[in-house]
């Protein structure tokens, strides 16, 4: 749900996309099982008129290949290198460990008193030609002020 709702609150440059109809592809680095969950809770969902298409990723190459990624904590040893390779490039990125926002991560997700929340770093959204809605920053738990990375 908050991939889905971040993006509803995220604006991509015009050229991030092929045309009006490509859909957003939502890359994430993880086993089968939560790829496939992740399918089923996007499936039939859209975002800015664009239906979702989620891809495993396995390198930094393939990521270049996406509009959002999300990263799972058991990724924390590829992260910084994945994040600086595709730090300019219009992706969303969201993660869940407590290193994703100093990497140069955008969202990252954690539990507090049995709730998911969120913290945003907006500076590598800037970077990316993200523009995240403040009514989505509003609803931030912290807002990371300053650039990331």
């Amino acid at each position: 749900a908050f991939l889905y709702n971040f993006a509803k609150f995220v604006d991509w440059p015009k050229d991030a996309f092929a045309n009006d109809e490509a859909p957003v592809v939502v890359g994430t680095f993880g086993d089968d099982e939560f790829i496939a969950t992740l399918r089923t809770l996007l499936q039939n969902k859209k975002a800015h008129g664009r239906e979702f298409v989620v891809r495993k990723v396995v390198n930094a190459q393939e990521a270049k290949n996406c509009h959002a990624l999300f990263f799972r904590e058991a990724e924390d040893r590829r992260l910084p290198q994945i994040l600086d390779t595709i730090r300019r490039l219009p992706i969303l990125t969201v993660g869940e460990s407590n290193s994703f926002l100093d990497n140069g991560g955008m969202f990252n997700l954690f539990f507090e008193d049995k709730q998911l929340r969120f913290e945003v770093s907006p500076g590598p959204a800037e970077i990316a030609k993200l523009n995240i809605s403040s009514q989505l920053m509003r609803l931030a738990k912290h807002v990371r002020k300053g650039g990331g990375k």
